[in-house]
């Protein structure tokens, strides 16, 4: 399990805060935000059969896991798996809860950011 308060702080969205990876600078952790998120695991502030849908909280991840799912699908024929969104590696503990691992994208102009040059 990896303990989120050993790791660096990167950022946050309004439903997700970002960490750095431990050991690869070139991929990020997301997790929930605590405070969306009830005892049980559903989305806090929400009527409760809507709050307690599948996937509860980690609906946020469902979905960016299916847009890089479709995304491949549609690069299929022509074996293309780069695109302008963060690779999605899987899933790991923290003391949290559950942690989206990605990609970190560190430019405006989207490259992946294995892909920088010194002169950057």
């Amino acid at each position: 399990m990896v303990l989120i308060d050993d790791l660096k702080f990167l950022g946050q969205g309004t439903q997700k805060l970002v960490y750095e990876y431990p050991g690869d600078s070139n991929k990020v952790i997301k997790i929930m935000k605590p405070e969306n998120a009830t005892a049980d695991g559903g989305r806090a502030n929400q009527r409760h059969l809507r709050s307690h849908r599948s996937q509860g909280i980690y609906r946020q991840f469902r979905r960016e896991i299916l847009q890089y799912l479709q995304l491949c699908k549609n690069g299929y024929g022509a074996n293309k798996f780069i695109f302008p969104i963060e690779t999605v590696y899987g899933f790991i503990a923290t003391n949290k809860g559950l942690g989206l691992i990605t990609e970190k994208i560190t430019r405006f102009r989207w490259e992946p950011s294995h892909s920088r040059t010194p002169s950057d």
